[in-house]
């Protein structure tokens, strides 16, 4: 993109530990000014263009990490949504729970739990990402999933790293089978979106 690298600040607790082509992965994003975040979104969208990739139409910050002032600069991108808030407590019992990044969720999206639905927000879909990642999972989280069925329309928005998906996605199909009978539960998965449609 032309912009200078920055290492911090970081969500994870010791700083930024990722090499070579993971490197600045826990640097959050609002490291950046949202003119850089801009610049990231046009060289994103121009690789995806040359990969023949289709342009897409969702976000999600790395770490959840997404000022609210980015959210102008997705609109101008023509983004639909962003899927970038997050529950803090579906990181409670990972490798993440009283880090760091859990503060900073628990800043950022305090307000969004298990039953958090879409909402519009300056001209743009916010899907809370209610269910977490699934790499995080210690148990599927059925019991909310249950709870929310009685809703009119419900979402349950689930990530899956593709890095880590040849481990997790056996969570996955567990909860897809726990929940086989509930028709009316729209499964989302930016893995899914991102890798499949």
């Amino acid at each position: 993109c032309g912009l200078d690298f920055r290492a911090g600040p970081t969500f994870s607790r010791d700083g930024d530990q990722n090499t070579r082509e993971f490197v600045g992965h826990e640097v959050m994003l609002h490291s950046y000014t949202p003119a850089e975040f801009s610049e990231m979104l046009k060289l994103s969208l121009q690789i995806f263009a040359e990969q023949g990739v289709p342009r897409p139409q969702w976000f999600r910050a790395g770490g959840w990490m997404l000022d609210p002032e980015f959210l102008p600069i997705l609109r101008q991108w023509n983004f639909l949504a962003d899927s970038s808030m997050a529950s803090p407590e579906a990181l409670n019992g990972s490798s993440w729970q009283d880090e760091p990044l859990q503060k900073y969720l628990q800043i950022l999206w305090g307000e969004c739990d298990s039953y958090s639905q879409p909402f519009c927000d300056q001209g743009l879909w916010r899907v809370p990402n209610n269910f977490g990642a699934i790499d995080y999972w210690q148990n599927p989280p059925v019991e909310a999933a249950l709870h929310l069925a009685s809703a009119e329309n419900p979402w349950v928005v689930v990530t899956l790293h593709q890095e880590t998906a040849a481990e997790h996605i056996p969570k996955l199909d567990e909860f897809m089978e726990s929940l086989q009978f509930l028709k009316t539960i729209k499964l989302m998965s930016s893995f899914l979106e991102s890798s499949w449609s």
